[in-house]
């Protein structure tokens, strides 16, 4: 079982105010990084200053890990679309954005894993100012059709430094249903990530089955 979150379109760090747009990875349209590689496998790569991994297996079936995509496809809801945004672009209009694909692990596929990802220089050792989230298309239609009063879907990002955490970590709401109804991210929202402080590292991860 998967989770599919978009991450973001946009970072920021600090240093030299660089930006990560995912615009430097070349992709034909409306597919993925991963689904342009030719085996099974871990694909560790590079945007930017921001290293990523993703994974291929069950040959070619199973996607997971960090996976760049320009697919612009927001009228199929259902799960083979799982590597479009809600907005159908990235930030700002751009071709190109993240998504991070969260693998539910245990007895009961309830256990969610943690994915990282690490910053060079001149990026690393210092704070990501802030970034641009949302929710994918299928992600986004499971939660209107199936959330009730009390469900909610936070992502979670961890900063670190050396190996050593840098400060609590972020929780982001992507979605949530309370007595007065759902609330939900339905375009790219700006997060500020300088809580995390320093950091060299971070990974990502979420607190909710979304099955």
């Amino acid at each position: 079982h998967l989770l599919t979150l978009a991450a973001a379109s946009a970072l920021l760090s600090a240093q030299a105010q660089t930006t990560i747009t995912f615009e430097d990875i070349t992709l034909p349209n409306n597919t993925t990084y991963l689904q342009q590689q030719a085996a099974d496998g871990t694909y560790p790569y590079t945007s930017g200053t921001l290293n990523l991994t993703g994974n291929i297996g069950w040959s070619g079936t199973y996607l997971t890990g960090f996976n760049v995509s320009n697919v612009t496809d927001t009228t199929d809801k259902s799960y083979t679309n799982s590597w479009s945004v809600v907005t159908g672009k990235g930030y700002n209009n751009s071709d190109n954005y993240l998504i991070t694909y969260i693998e539910l692990i245990g007895a009961n596929w309830d256990t969610p894993t943690t994915i990282s990802m690490s910053l060079n220089a001149p990026s690393a050792n210092t704070p990501i100012i802030g970034g641009y989230i949302t929710n994918t298309t299928w992600v986004s239609d499971y939660i209107k059709t199936n959330y009730a009063n009390g469900d909610y879907l936070k992502v979670r990002f961890n900063g670190y430094n050396n190996g050593i955490p840098t400060a609590s970590p972020l929780e982001i709401t992507l979605a949530e249903y309370t007595a007065t109804g759902l609330n939900i991210l339905s375009d790219w929202t700006y997060v500020d990530f300088t809580k995390l402080e320093d950091v060299d590292s971070v990974t990502v991860s979420n607190n909710y089955d979304i099955y």
